[in-house]
Protein backbone atom coordinates (compact mmCIF):
# COMPACT_ATOMS: atom_id res chain seq x y z
CA UNK A 1 0.00 0.00 0.00
CA UNK A 2 1.08 3.58 -1.14
CA UNK A 3 0.72 6.05 2.11
CA UNK A 4 1.17 9.58 2.88
CA UNK A 5 1.89 11.28 5.88
CA UNK A 6 0.59 14.86 6.00
CA UNK A 7 1.72 16.75 9.03
CA UNK A 8 0.57 20.55 8.88
CA UNK A 9 2.73 23.05 11.00
CA UNK A 10 1.36 26.07 12.70
CA UNK A 11 3.93 28.42 10.74
CA UNK A 12 7.16 27.86 8.52
CA UNK A 13 9.46 27.70 11.56
CA UNK A 14 8.00 24.54 13.26
CA UNK A 15 8.67 20.94 12.04
CA UNK A 16 6.49 17.47 12.66
CA UNK A 17 7.98 15.41 15.15
CA UNK A 18 4.67 13.04 15.17
CA UNK A 19 4.80 12.25 11.34
CA UNK A 20 8.76 11.84 11.46
CA UNK A 21 8.15 9.58 14.48
CA UNK A 22 5.81 7.05 12.52
CA UNK A 23 7.69 7.27 9.49
CA UNK A 24 10.85 5.92 10.62
CA UNK A 25 8.80 3.23 13.06
CA UNK A 26 6.99 1.86 10.18
CA UNK A 27 9.74 2.55 7.58
CA UNK A 28 7.74 1.45 4.62
CA UNK A 29 5.66 4.96 4.47
CA UNK A 30 6.38 8.36 3.47
CA UNK A 31 5.59 11.79 4.34
CA UNK A 32 5.28 15.28 4.04
CA UNK A 33 4.83 19.03 5.92
CA UNK A 34 2.53 21.39 4.77
CA UNK A 35 2.10 24.53 7.21
CA UNK A 36 -1.63 26.54 7.50
CA UNK A 37 -0.30 29.56 5.99
CA UNK A 38 -0.61 27.83 2.96
CA UNK A 39 -3.39 27.86 0.54
CA UNK A 40 -5.70 24.45 0.60
CA UNK A 41 -5.97 24.50 -3.06
CA UNK A 42 -2.16 24.38 -3.36
CA UNK A 43 -1.68 21.84 -0.28
CA UNK A 44 -4.46 19.35 -1.84
CA UNK A 45 -2.88 19.37 -5.14
CA UNK A 46 0.50 18.15 -3.98
CA UNK A 47 -1.12 15.76 -2.10
CA UNK A 48 -3.21 14.81 -5.04
CA UNK A 49 -0.42 14.53 -7.51
CA UNK A 50 1.46 12.08 -5.07
CA UNK A 51 -1.29 9.37 -6.06
CA UNK A 52 -1.49 7.58 -2.96
CA UNK A 53 -4.00 5.14 -1.39
CA UNK A 54 -4.43 6.39 1.91
CA UNK A 55 -3.11 9.83 3.25
CA UNK A 56 -3.07 10.10 6.97
CA UNK A 57 -3.52 13.08 8.46
CA UNK A 58 -2.00 14.59 12.16
CA UNK A 59 -4.72 16.41 13.44
CA UNK A 60 -4.17 19.32 16.60
CA UNK A 61 -6.12 22.05 17.73
CA UNK A 62 -4.19 24.36 15.49
CA UNK A 63 -4.65 22.88 12.40
CA UNK A 64 -7.78 20.64 12.21
CA UNK A 65 -9.37 23.59 10.48
CA UNK A 66 -7.39 23.01 7.49
CA UNK A 67 -7.09 19.99 7.05
CA UNK A 68 -10.69 19.21 7.00
CA UNK A 69 -10.64 21.51 3.98
CA UNK A 70 -8.23 19.86 2.75
CA UNK A 71 -9.16 16.53 3.01
CA UNK A 72 -13.51 17.18 1.60
CA UNK A 73 -11.44 18.58 -1.29
CA UNK A 74 -9.10 15.68 -1.84
CA UNK A 75 -11.99 13.17 -1.36
CA UNK A 76 -13.73 15.04 -4.09
CA UNK A 77 -11.60 14.39 -6.50
CA UNK A 78 -9.86 11.37 -5.51
CA UNK A 79 -13.08 9.28 -4.52
CA UNK A 80 -10.87 6.01 -4.10
CA UNK A 81 -8.32 7.42 -1.73
CA UNK A 82 -9.05 6.34 2.37
CA UNK A 83 -8.41 9.64 4.18
CA UNK A 84 -7.40 8.52 7.75
CA UNK A 85 -7.17 11.32 11.02
CA UNK A 86 -5.24 10.72 13.58
CA UNK A 87 -3.68 12.67 16.14
CA UNK A 88 -5.17 14.65 19.90
CA UNK A 89 -7.36 16.17 18.40
CA UNK A 90 -9.81 13.30 16.99
CA UNK A 91 -8.51 10.30 18.98
CA UNK A 92 -11.14 11.41 21.55
CA UNK A 93 -13.86 12.32 19.47
CA UNK A 94 -13.67 9.71 16.75
CA UNK A 95 -17.07 8.63 16.32
CA UNK A 96 -18.31 12.15 16.88
CA UNK A 97 -15.97 13.42 13.74
CA UNK A 98 -17.02 10.18 11.60
CA UNK A 99 -20.81 11.23 11.69
CA UNK A 100 -20.28 14.66 10.98
CA UNK A 101 -17.88 14.30 8.15
CA UNK A 102 -18.44 11.45 5.77
CA UNK A 103 -15.60 11.68 4.12
CA UNK A 104 -13.57 10.49 6.94
CA UNK A 105 -12.44 6.90 6.52
CA UNK A 106 -10.97 6.13 9.48
CA UNK A 107 -9.80 7.70 12.62
CA UNK A 108 -6.39 6.24 14.35
CA UNK A 109 -6.96 7.08 18.08
CA UNK A 110 -3.77 7.00 20.75
CA UNK A 111 -0.19 6.63 19.73
CA UNK A 112 -0.04 5.87 15.97
CA UNK A 113 3.35 3.93 15.57
CA UNK A 114 2.21 0.34 15.88
CA UNK A 115 -1.13 1.05 14.39
CA UNK A 116 -0.23 2.48 10.97
CA UNK A 117 2.61 0.03 10.80
CA UNK A 118 0.10 -3.09 10.88
CA UNK A 119 -2.23 -0.67 8.55
CA UNK A 120 0.22 -0.42 5.96
CA UNK A 121 1.27 -4.27 6.23
CA UNK A 122 -1.98 -5.57 6.07
CA UNK A 123 -3.83 -2.81 4.43
CA UNK A 124 -7.07 -3.70 7.08
CA UNK A 125 -8.64 -1.00 9.15
CA UNK A 126 -10.32 -3.78 11.02
CA UNK A 127 -7.31 -3.77 13.65
CA UNK A 128 -6.53 -2.55 17.38
CA UNK A 129 -6.74 1.80 17.46
CA UNK A 130 -8.60 2.23 14.62
CA UNK A 131 -12.03 3.46 14.26
CA UNK A 132 -13.34 2.94 10.38
CA UNK A 133 -16.50 2.98 8.40
CA UNK A 134 -17.82 -0.05 6.64
CA UNK A 135 -21.06 0.68 6.04
CA UNK A 136 -21.54 1.93 9.37
CA UNK A 137 -18.33 2.67 12.30
CA UNK A 138 -17.04 0.46 13.59
CA UNK A 139 -14.56 1.50 16.76
CA UNK A 140 -12.03 -1.40 17.29
CA UNK A 141 -10.11 -2.44 20.75
CA UNK A 142 -7.63 0.20 22.39
CA UNK A 143 -4.64 -0.63 21.39
CA UNK A 144 -1.80 -0.89 24.50
CA UNK A 145 0.82 2.19 24.78
CA UNK A 146 4.41 1.38 23.60
CA UNK A 147 5.92 0.21 27.02
CA UNK A 148 9.69 0.74 25.57
CA UNK A 149 9.92 3.98 23.17
CA UNK A 150 13.51 3.59 23.03
CA UNK A 151 12.46 0.85 20.21
CA UNK A 152 11.03 3.84 18.43
CA UNK A 153 13.79 4.47 15.28
CA UNK A 154 15.50 8.47 15.92
CA UNK A 155 13.30 10.20 13.33
CA UNK A 156 15.45 12.56 11.46
CA UNK A 157 18.42 12.01 9.07
CA UNK A 158 21.36 14.04 8.07
CA UNK A 159 19.71 15.43 4.90
CA UNK A 160 16.27 16.28 6.88
CA UNK A 161 18.42 17.83 9.78
CA UNK A 162 20.32 20.00 7.11
CA UNK A 163 17.44 21.83 5.40
CA UNK A 164 15.70 22.44 9.22
CA UNK A 165 18.32 23.00 11.59
CA UNK A 166 17.60 26.69 11.46
CA UNK A 167 13.94 25.92 12.44
CA UNK A 168 12.33 25.16 15.90
CA UNK A 169 13.35 21.36 16.14
CA UNK A 170 11.33 19.07 18.50
CA UNK A 171 12.52 16.01 20.55
CA UNK A 172 10.94 13.21 22.74
CA UNK A 173 13.00 11.77 25.59
CA UNK A 174 10.09 10.75 27.69
CA UNK A 175 6.13 10.17 27.02
CA UNK A 176 3.75 10.93 29.22
CA UNK A 177 3.58 13.21 32.71
CA UNK A 178 3.66 12.08 36.48
CA UNK A 179 1.30 14.83 37.70
CA UNK A 180 -2.39 14.45 36.88
CA UNK A 181 -3.68 18.65 35.53
CA UNK A 182 -7.02 18.40 34.32
CA UNK A 183 -7.02 20.39 32.04
CA UNK A 184 -3.71 18.57 30.19
CA UNK A 185 -4.03 15.91 27.68
CA UNK A 186 -0.91 14.27 29.21
CA UNK A 187 -2.92 13.40 32.25
CA UNK A 188 -4.50 10.57 30.47
CA UNK A 189 -1.07 8.76 30.37
CA UNK A 190 0.62 9.14 34.45
CA UNK A 191 2.94 6.10 33.18
CA UNK A 192 6.08 8.16 32.07
CA UNK A 193 8.20 5.97 29.90
CA UNK A 194 11.38 6.88 29.30
CA UNK A 195 13.90 6.55 26.22
CA UNK A 196 17.61 4.75 27.49
CA UNK A 197 19.49 7.36 28.56
CA UNK A 198 22.34 6.48 26.02
CA UNK A 199 20.11 7.19 23.77
CA UNK A 200 19.20 10.35 23.97
CA UNK A 201 22.89 11.60 24.23
CA UNK A 202 23.97 10.13 21.37
CA UNK A 203 20.87 11.70 19.70
CA UNK A 204 21.59 14.84 21.68
CA UNK A 205 24.91 14.91 20.22
CA UNK A 206 23.61 14.58 16.47
CA UNK A 207 21.60 17.81 17.24
CA UNK A 208 24.94 19.70 18.09
CA UNK A 209 27.12 18.22 15.59
CA UNK A 210 24.55 19.45 12.89
CA UNK A 211 24.60 22.70 14.68
CA UNK A 212 20.78 22.74 15.05
CA UNK A 213 19.67 26.19 16.07
CA UNK A 214 16.58 25.37 18.83
CA UNK A 215 15.55 22.02 20.61
CA UNK A 216 12.68 21.61 21.84
CA UNK A 217 12.25 18.76 24.40
CA UNK A 218 8.13 18.01 24.24
CA UNK A 219 8.64 16.31 27.53
CA UNK A 220 5.77 17.53 29.66
CA UNK A 221 7.94 17.42 33.11
CA UNK A 222 11.79 17.53 32.06
CA UNK A 223 12.93 17.15 35.59
CA UNK A 224 10.48 13.96 36.87
CA UNK A 225 13.39 11.61 37.16
CA UNK A 226 16.22 13.69 39.01
CA UNK A 227 19.80 11.31 37.84
CA UNK A 228 18.58 11.27 34.30
CA UNK A 229 18.17 14.88 34.59
CA UNK A 230 21.39 15.31 35.71
CA UNK A 231 23.03 13.54 33.48
CA UNK A 232 21.49 15.11 30.13
CA UNK A 233 22.01 18.52 31.43
CA UNK A 234 25.90 17.34 32.11
CA UNK A 235 26.18 16.40 28.92
CA UNK A 236 25.04 19.18 27.35
CA UNK A 237 27.32 21.70 29.73
CA UNK A 238 30.25 19.59 28.61
CA UNK A 239 29.18 19.45 24.58
CA UNK A 240 28.02 23.06 24.21
CA UNK A 241 28.59 24.61 21.25
CA UNK A 242 25.52 26.73 18.89
CA UNK A 243 22.51 24.92 19.97
CA UNK A 244 20.13 25.63 22.54
CA UNK A 245 17.87 23.43 24.46
CA UNK A 246 14.28 23.96 25.57
CA UNK A 247 12.93 22.23 28.67
CA UNK A 248 9.07 22.40 30.19
CA UNK A 249 10.58 21.36 33.72
CA UNK A 250 8.30 21.96 37.09
CA UNK A 251 10.09 24.49 39.15
CA UNK A 252 9.04 23.02 42.75
CA UNK A 253 11.08 19.94 42.53
CA UNK A 254 14.37 21.46 40.76
CA UNK A 255 16.70 20.01 43.52
CA UNK A 256 20.28 21.15 44.37
CA UNK A 257 22.37 19.15 41.60
CA UNK A 258 20.34 20.67 39.29
CA UNK A 259 20.44 24.45 40.12
CA UNK A 260 23.81 24.11 40.35
CA UNK A 261 24.01 22.72 36.67
CA UNK A 262 21.98 25.37 35.51
CA UNK A 263 24.23 28.09 37.50
CA UNK A 264 27.34 26.69 35.35
CA UNK A 265 25.63 26.23 31.99
CA UNK A 266 27.05 28.68 29.17
CA UNK A 267 24.68 31.91 28.13
CA UNK A 268 21.93 30.35 26.09
CA UNK A 269 22.30 26.54 26.69
CA UNK A 270 19.31 26.26 27.99
CA UNK A 271 15.57 28.19 28.03
CA UNK A 272 13.34 26.69 30.83
CA UNK A 273 9.07 26.90 30.22
CA UNK A 274 8.08 26.80 33.61
CA UNK A 275 3.68 25.84 34.21
CA UNK A 276 2.20 28.42 37.29
CA UNK A 277 -1.08 28.70 35.57
CA UNK A 278 -2.54 30.30 38.81
CA UNK A 279 -1.36 31.32 42.61
CA UNK A 280 -4.86 30.29 43.82
CA UNK A 281 -4.59 27.78 45.62
CA UNK A 282 -8.43 26.87 45.51
CA UNK A 283 -7.83 26.85 41.82
CA UNK A 284 -4.88 24.87 41.61
CA UNK A 285 -6.81 22.46 43.90
CA UNK A 286 -9.78 22.37 41.47
CA UNK A 287 -7.56 21.34 38.81
CA UNK A 288 -5.58 18.44 40.46
CA UNK A 289 -2.62 21.15 40.42
CA UNK A 290 -0.23 19.97 43.52
CA UNK A 291 2.88 22.68 43.48
CA UNK A 292 5.03 24.30 46.09
CA UNK A 293 4.63 28.16 45.16
CA UNK A 294 6.94 29.41 47.40
CA UNK A 295 9.12 27.07 46.19
CA UNK A 296 8.96 28.16 42.39
CA UNK A 297 9.47 31.57 43.28
CA UNK A 298 12.08 30.58 44.88
CA UNK A 299 13.52 28.84 42.21
CA UNK A 300 13.00 31.45 39.57
CA UNK A 301 14.20 34.37 41.18
CA UNK A 302 17.30 32.16 41.48
CA UNK A 303 17.84 30.86 38.15
CA UNK A 304 16.77 34.19 36.61
CA UNK A 305 19.66 35.68 39.18
CA UNK A 306 22.48 33.39 37.30
CA UNK A 307 21.87 35.88 34.08
CA UNK A 308 22.42 32.41 31.52
CA UNK A 309 19.28 31.21 31.17
CA UNK A 310 15.62 32.50 29.51
CA UNK A 311 12.87 31.67 31.80
CA UNK A 312 9.14 31.46 30.23
CA UNK A 313 6.54 31.42 32.92
CA UNK A 314 3.19 30.79 32.34
CA UNK A 315 -0.69 31.77 33.37
CA UNK A 316 -4.23 30.01 32.48
CA UNK A 317 -7.31 32.79 32.42
CA UNK A 318 -10.42 30.88 33.13
CA UNK A 319 -9.69 28.26 35.42
CA UNK A 320 -12.43 27.39 38.07
CA UNK A 321 -12.23 29.91 41.17
CA UNK A 322 -10.24 32.63 38.74
CA UNK A 323 -12.26 35.60 38.77
CA UNK A 324 -10.41 38.98 37.49
CA UNK A 325 -9.12 40.15 40.90
CA UNK A 326 -7.35 36.93 41.81
CA UNK A 327 -6.19 36.38 37.79
CA UNK A 328 -4.86 39.84 38.45
CA UNK A 329 -3.04 38.82 42.00
CA UNK A 330 -1.22 35.91 39.68
CA UNK A 331 -0.35 38.01 37.54
CA UNK A 332 1.41 39.94 40.32
CA UNK A 333 2.74 37.06 41.65
CA UNK A 334 4.77 35.67 38.63
CA UNK A 335 5.66 39.20 37.43
CA UNK A 336 7.49 39.76 40.64
CA UNK A 337 9.44 36.35 40.13
CA UNK A 338 11.27 38.46 36.95
CA UNK A 339 11.12 35.62 34.04
CA UNK A 340 12.33 36.97 30.67
CA UNK A 341 8.48 35.70 29.26
CA UNK A 342 4.95 35.71 30.80
CA UNK A 343 3.02 33.74 28.26
CA UNK A 344 -0.94 34.74 29.20
CA UNK A 345 -2.74 31.85 28.26
CA UNK A 346 -6.83 31.27 28.32
CA UNK A 347 -8.33 28.10 29.25
CA UNK A 348 -9.37 25.30 26.20
CA UNK A 349 -11.80 22.68 27.07
CA UNK A 350 -9.60 19.88 25.25
CA UNK A 351 -11.33 17.21 24.06
CA UNK A 352 -10.12 14.04 26.19
CA UNK A 353 -9.21 15.93 29.83
CA UNK A 354 -10.98 15.75 32.88
CA UNK A 355 -11.86 19.52 33.08
CA UNK A 356 -14.02 19.54 29.96
CA UNK A 357 -16.19 16.48 31.43
CA UNK A 358 -16.76 18.33 34.43
CA UNK A 359 -16.68 21.38 33.64
CA UNK A 360 -20.25 21.95 33.27
CA UNK A 361 -20.83 25.57 33.77
CA UNK A 362 -18.52 27.40 31.17
CA UNK A 363 -19.02 28.74 28.30
CA UNK A 364 -16.24 28.16 25.22
CA UNK A 365 -16.64 28.15 21.44
CA UNK A 366 -17.64 24.83 19.89
CA UNK A 367 -14.53 24.70 17.49
CA UNK A 368 -11.30 24.51 18.25
CA UNK A 369 -9.14 25.53 19.74
CA UNK A 370 -12.47 25.24 22.49
CA UNK A 371 -11.58 28.36 24.34
CA UNK A 372 -13.53 29.25 27.69
CA UNK A 373 -15.43 32.74 26.69
CA UNK A 374 -16.72 32.73 29.94
CA UNK A 375 -16.80 31.13 33.33
CA UNK A 376 -19.19 30.97 36.67
CA UNK A 377 -15.83 33.13 37.98
CA UNK A 378 -14.98 35.35 35.39
CA UNK A 379 -16.95 37.28 32.59
CA UNK A 380 -16.84 37.76 28.65
CA UNK A 381 -15.93 41.12 29.13
CA UNK A 382 -13.18 40.70 31.50
CA UNK A 383 -11.70 37.41 29.69
CA UNK A 384 -11.83 40.01 26.27
CA UNK A 385 -10.00 43.07 28.71
CA UNK A 386 -7.39 40.09 29.30
CA UNK A 387 -7.09 39.63 25.95
CA UNK A 388 -5.68 43.18 25.54
CA UNK A 389 -3.56 43.41 27.96
CA UNK A 390 -1.88 40.02 27.05
CA UNK A 391 -1.21 41.78 23.63
CA UNK A 392 0.06 45.07 25.48
CA UNK A 393 2.78 42.17 27.91
CA UNK A 394 3.58 40.44 24.63
CA UNK A 395 4.98 44.02 23.02
CA UNK A 396 6.31 46.15 25.88
CA UNK A 397 7.53 42.93 28.38
CA UNK A 398 7.94 39.96 26.56
CA UNK A 399 9.74 41.67 23.65
CA UNK A 400 12.62 42.15 26.08
CA UNK A 401 12.70 45.87 23.65
CA UNK A 402 11.61 47.79 27.31
CA UNK A 403 13.13 46.42 29.99
CA UNK A 404 14.36 49.59 31.44
CA UNK A 405 11.54 51.18 30.78
CA UNK A 406 8.93 48.75 31.96
CA UNK A 407 11.34 49.18 35.11
CA UNK A 408 10.52 52.38 35.81
CA UNK A 409 6.65 52.94 34.51
CA UNK A 410 5.98 49.97 37.03
CA UNK A 411 6.97 52.21 40.14
CA UNK A 412 4.34 54.64 39.08
CA UNK A 413 1.31 52.00 39.27
CA UNK A 414 -0.05 50.41 42.64
CA UNK A 415 1.17 47.10 40.85
CA UNK A 416 2.40 45.51 37.48
CA UNK A 417 -1.33 44.51 36.29
CA UNK A 418 -2.57 47.53 36.65
CA UNK A 419 0.18 49.80 35.06
CA UNK A 420 -0.50 46.61 31.73
CA UNK A 421 -4.18 47.40 32.35
CA UNK A 422 -3.60 51.11 31.55
CA UNK A 423 -1.40 50.95 28.53
CA UNK A 424 -4.04 48.71 27.27
CA UNK A 425 -6.86 50.99 28.05
CA UNK A 426 -4.71 53.91 26.43
CA UNK A 427 -4.19 51.82 23.19
CA UNK A 428 -8.17 51.42 23.18
CA UNK A 429 -8.61 54.89 23.18
CA UNK A 430 -6.23 55.50 20.76
CA UNK A 431 -7.38 53.21 18.55
CA UNK A 432 -4.28 51.84 18.14
CA UNK A 433 -5.74 48.20 18.93
CA UNK A 434 -7.31 48.71 15.46
CA UNK A 435 -4.27 49.11 13.47
CA UNK A 436 -0.89 47.28 12.85
CA UNK A 437 2.15 49.20 14.84
CA UNK A 438 5.38 49.57 13.47
CA UNK A 439 8.13 48.81 16.20
CA UNK A 440 8.79 52.55 16.38
CA UNK A 441 5.48 53.17 16.80
CA UNK A 442 5.75 51.51 20.17
CA UNK A 443 7.86 53.51 21.84
CA UNK A 444 6.53 56.76 20.64
CA UNK A 445 2.49 55.81 22.06
CA UNK A 446 4.66 54.69 25.11
CA UNK A 447 5.99 58.09 25.31
CA UNK A 448 2.79 59.49 24.94
CA UNK A 449 1.11 57.39 27.27
CA UNK A 450 3.53 58.28 30.37
CA UNK A 451 3.54 61.92 29.72
CA UNK A 452 6.36 62.11 31.94
CA UNK A 453 9.44 64.03 31.02
CA UNK A 454 11.98 62.58 32.88
CA UNK A 455 10.87 59.24 31.32
CA UNK A 456 12.28 60.61 27.80
CA UNK A 457 16.02 59.45 28.60
CA UNK A 458 15.07 55.80 29.81
CA UNK A 459 12.77 55.01 26.75
CA UNK A 460 15.45 56.17 24.65
CA UNK A 461 18.30 53.90 26.02
CA UNK A 462 15.65 50.97 25.69
CA UNK A 463 15.59 52.57 21.71
CA UNK A 464 19.05 52.82 20.69
CA UNK A 465 20.37 49.22 22.66
CA UNK A 466 17.11 47.41 20.79
CA UNK A 467 16.91 49.27 17.31
CA UNK A 468 19.72 50.70 14.86
CA UNK A 469 21.00 53.76 16.68
CA UNK A 470 19.24 57.17 15.36
CA UNK A 471 17.81 59.86 17.70
CA UNK A 472 13.47 59.29 17.25
CA UNK A 473 11.54 62.53 16.83
CA UNK A 474 10.10 61.98 20.21
CA UNK A 475 12.96 62.11 22.38
CA UNK A 476 13.44 66.12 20.80
CA UNK A 477 17.49 66.47 21.32
CA UNK A 478 20.17 68.12 19.25
CA UNK A 479 22.40 65.58 17.52
CA UNK A 480 25.92 65.20 18.84
CA UNK A 481 28.31 66.51 16.31
CA UNK A 482 31.73 68.20 17.28
CA UNK A 483 32.03 66.50 20.77
CA UNK A 484 32.32 63.05 18.96
CA UNK A 485 35.86 64.11 17.34
CA UNK A 486 36.78 65.92 20.26
CA UNK A 487 36.04 62.28 22.33
CA UNK A 488 37.96 59.88 20.31
CA UNK A 489 41.21 60.51 21.43
CA UNK A 490 44.09 58.18 19.83
CA UNK A 491 43.78 56.81 23.58
CA UNK A 492 40.03 56.68 24.38
CA UNK A 493 39.88 54.40 20.81
CA UNK A 494 43.31 52.35 21.86
CA UNK A 495 41.88 51.65 24.88
CA UNK A 496 37.76 51.56 24.73
CA UNK A 497 37.08 51.03 20.77
CA UNK A 498 40.48 48.89 20.03
CA UNK A 499 38.75 46.71 17.09
CA UNK A 500 38.35 50.10 15.54
CA UNK A 501 42.34 50.90 15.98
CA UNK A 502 42.77 50.23 12.45
CA UNK A 503 40.20 52.58 10.85
CA UNK A 504 40.37 57.14 10.56
CA UNK A 505 38.24 58.81 12.98
CA UNK A 506 35.90 59.74 10.21
CA UNK A 507 34.72 55.68 9.91
CA UNK A 508 34.65 55.25 13.43
CA UNK A 509 32.13 57.55 13.86
CA UNK A 510 30.01 56.04 11.31
CA UNK A 511 29.74 52.85 13.17
CA UNK A 512 28.93 54.48 16.45
CA UNK A 513 25.69 56.84 18.01
CA UNK A 514 26.59 59.47 20.46
CA UNK A 515 23.70 60.53 22.79
CA UNK A 516 23.29 62.75 25.79
CA UNK A 517 21.70 61.45 29.16
CA UNK A 518 20.80 62.68 31.88
CA UNK A 519 23.99 65.68 32.36
CA UNK A 520 24.81 67.87 29.44
CA UNK A 521 28.32 66.09 30.16
CA UNK A 522 27.52 62.61 30.06
CA UNK A 523 27.77 60.47 26.72
CA UNK A 524 27.05 57.37 25.93
CA UNK A 525 28.70 56.27 22.92
CA UNK A 526 26.51 53.22 21.55
CA UNK A 527 28.54 50.45 19.48
CA UNK A 528 25.62 47.99 18.41
CA UNK A 529 27.89 46.05 16.57
CA UNK A 530 29.69 44.64 19.78
CA UNK A 531 26.33 44.73 21.86
CA UNK A 532 28.03 47.69 24.18
CA UNK A 533 27.62 51.09 25.20
CA UNK A 534 30.60 53.43 26.94
CA UNK A 535 29.81 55.95 29.01
CA UNK A 536 32.23 59.04 28.55
CA UNK A 537 31.96 61.96 30.73
CA UNK A 538 33.20 65.23 28.79
CA UNK A 539 34.37 67.48 31.57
Amino acid sequence: MKALLAGVNAKYIHTSLSVRTIAAYVNDIYWKEYNINESIESVCADIYRQRTDAVLFSCYIWNIEFILKTARRLKSVAPDTLIIFGGPEVSYADTEYMEKYDFIDAVIRGEGEETVREFIRTGNLNISGITYRNGKIIKNPDRPVISDITKIPFPYTDEDIELNKNKLIYYESSRGCPFNCSYCLSSADRSVRFRDLNTVLNELKFFISHKVKIVKFTDRTFNADKKRTHAILEFLIANAAETTFHFEVAADILDDRTMELLGSAPKNLFQLEIGVQSTNMKTLAAIDRKTDLNKIAERVRQIRSFGNIYTHLDLIAGLPYENYESFKNSFNEVFAMQPHVIQLGFLKLLRGTKIRREEQSALFTAEPPYEVLQTDYISYDELLRLKSIEDIVEKYYNSGAFAHSVSYLVRQFDSPFEMFEKISLFYEKNKYDKIGISRDSLYRILFDFANDESFTDILLYDYLLNNKPRTPEWASRKPIVKERFEILTPEFIETELPEYSHMSVKDIVKRLHFERFFNPERILIFDNAHDRVIQKFLS
